[in-house]
């Protein structure tokens, strides 16, 4: 009996695994790691609510994100909790 055969009488196949592509591994600020800053930052929640940041410094991690204001104030939102994060830095003009 072929292969095939065998196949289509009911018998399994062995499951094929795929090869995975090379991927970089994301790095990761470590906490104390200098922070980053926004002049904007929006914070998408898992159930589509939004967070609006002006003037932040934030640090995203596996365990989640921690964002600072200029006045102090400190947010921290557990890392299940953050669906994406956008941030928009503003750019000064070009030099003549």
């Amino acid at each position: 009996m072929s292969a095939t055969a065998r196949l289509t009488m009911g018998a399994q196949a062995e499951p094929q695994t795929p090869a995975r592509p090379y991927c970089h591994p994301v790095p990761t600020r470590e906490e104390g790691d200098m922070p980053m800053h926004a002049d904007e930052l929006t914070v998408v929640h898992h159930d589509d609510t939004k967070s609006h940041f002006t003037d932040v410094t934030y640090t995203l991690s596996r365990e989640g994100l921690r964002v600072v204001t200029a006045a102090g104030d400190e947010t921290a939102f557990a890392g299940h909790d953050v669906l994406t994060v956008h941030a928009h830095r503003r750019h000064d003009g070009l030099a003549a």
